[in-house]
């Protein structure tokens, strides 16, 4: 009950400070509407890519199935609202006029509306189909959209100029309500009077079904009614963000990790987690700032920009929060290990189309900061080991090594079989970056504990915890201003 107060206590507070924000938001109307919708949209965007990224990290736990399921539904909530932002009238990205945009809306609205009923009305079933089912039934719905909206116009027209919205688009907002409301009387009566879940999720439900109405009244797409629209849509998603992230993940989390030590959540909060949320603070500051000043510099120079910058711009978007999704890969790893969850050999696989997303990244990475990037990996190479440790092993070592190599120089990749001795697989990342001192090496192989806003962030300590775990050993070789080599030994 003192975790339910003390939720609810900052709930009110994080309330009290974003009003001033609000205010402000509505302020910026005045002097350009695109740029209040924007950020209105981005603001959704935002929350409906936390529920997806935080939730598919859980995915291999049952009881967090429903969940998983409403986040691959955000995911493509957020990619409608996107697209929506992108043709917005006036932009000049996707301009097709006022129609478009709309009709990319309105299909947004459904799919939350119907990820949300799923997830209310029949959570035990939703669980039950595979989430492979989810993702690509989604994803042929995003895809035949822009198809028939974009390449073959044949999808219902939503908003005619000098004429305001059609007949279709207003139906579709009042049936969009009607299924937001019915979830909400569902949600009434299914969950019981003490659920910390239940009045944020029944207030996203009934807010967003006003913001429905609301946008049933507007003709002018920068008019008033718009806008109000959009202040109840914050505030709708807002409260999912309450409903889902805080008391479907967060939560939980916190009190598995109670009972699991059986003590007071007070006293979870060890050495150890106090050093990943210094670590998390620090490390994600960086591709978050970047993700802001990239979206700034791409919505305020939109129309000087070229479309081969544009380009750019949307590559620099993409790799920063392909960034900050390992980082996020990183903390359930690390969560994961101090449940006490095993590590699984599986069926051999190739190991280079295993580690290519990753290898892609970190090929775009080198080339910003014009450091030449090697591979020696056999396309042909087979292994058991865990694919997931696999990845986060070379993203770990690549990533360090790309931080500390200075501009002009080379970081190289290779990965080979062990010559001699027990069956496994030999990784090896060698940089020219600035080198260490044997002090630093061993301190750095010895160490028990991550080390708080230095900037060496949760990488390498993970990769010694996932090694320890599996037997695998690690070895660094470096001399001050002659670069390092990272050998990491993994047994099969």
């Amino acid at each position: 009950m003192e975790l339910i107060r003390r939720t609810r206590s900052g709930n009110l507070g994080i309330l009290l400070l974003g009003l001033p924000i609000l205010v402000l938001l509505n302020l910026s109307s005045l002097y350009n509407y695109l740029l209040f919708h924007s950020l209105a949209e981005l603001f959704a965007v935002g929350i409906s890519f936390a529920i997806f990224l935080l939730s598919w990290n859980f995915r291999e736990f049952n009881s967090m199935a429903p969940v998983v399921r409403l986040g691959i539904g955000f995911l493509f909530v957020g990619l409608f609202d996107i697209v929506h932002v992108l043709g917005y009238k006036g932009m000049g990205v996707l301009d097709y006029g006022s129609n478009p945009p709309t009709q990319t809306w309105i299909l947004g609205r459904y799919l939350e509306a119907f990820a949300l009923f799923l997830f209310v009305a029949i959570p035990g079933l939703t669980a039950k189909i595979p989430t492979f089912v989810f993702k690509i039934g989604y994803g042929l719905l995003f895809l035949v959209s822009l198809l028939t909206i974009y390449v073959y116009p044949v999808f219902p027209d939503a908003f005619i100029e000098g004429e305001g919205q059609t007949t279709f688009k207003v139906v579709s907002e009042f049936l969009i309500c009607a299924i937001l409301v019915l979830a909400a009387g569902i949600a009434h009566r299914r969950l019981p009077a003490y659920s910390v879940l239940k009045p944020p999720l029944i207030g996203s439900l009934l807010v967003a079904a006003v913001a429905e109405l609301t946008f049933t009244l507007y003709q002018d797409v920068y008019g008033i009614a718009n806008q109000l629209g959009h202040n109840f849509k914050i505030l709708s998603y807002y409260l999912i963000y309450l409903a889902i992230v805080k008391t479907q993940i967060t939560t939980p989390v916190r009190s598995a990790m109670s009972r699991i030590l059986n003590r007071d959540v007070e006293d979870v909060i060890s050495d150890h987690t106090r050093d990943l949320l210094g670590v998390l603070a620090h490390d994600l500051r960086s591709p978050f700032a970047t993700l802001r000043s990239t979206s700034e510099l791409l919505l305020k120079m939109k129309d000087s920009l070229s479309e081969q910058d544009r380009e750019e711009l949307i590559e620099a978007i993409y790799a920063t929060s392909r960034q900050a999704s390992g980082l996020f890969d990183d903390l359930s790893e690390w969560v994961a290990l101090q449940m006490g969850a095993s590590i699984e050999s599986v069926d051999p696989y190739s190991f280079k189309s295993a580690v290519e997303p990753e290898l892609d990244l970190i090929r775009y990475l080198a080339s910003q900061k014009k450091i030449s990037f090697k591979e020696s990996v056999d396309p042909g190479l087979q292994t058991g080991v865990d694919p997931q440790l696999v990845r986060t092993i070379v993203r770990n070592l690549l990533n360090n090594a790309i931080r500390f190599t200075p501009e002009g120089k080379s970081v190289e990749l290779g990965v080979f079989r062990h010559p001699d001795g027990p069956a496994g697989l030999t990784i090896t990342v060698t940089d020219e970056g600035q080198g260490m001192s044997d002090e630093r090496r061993i301190q750095i192989l010895n160490r028990r504990r991550m080390q708080r806003s230095t900037g060496k962030g949760i990488g390498l300590f993970l990769c010694q915890q996932l090694l320890d775990r599996i037997g695998g050993r690690m070895e660094i070789e470096s001399q001050p201003g002659q670069g390092s080599r990272f050998i990491v030994r993994i047994p099969e």
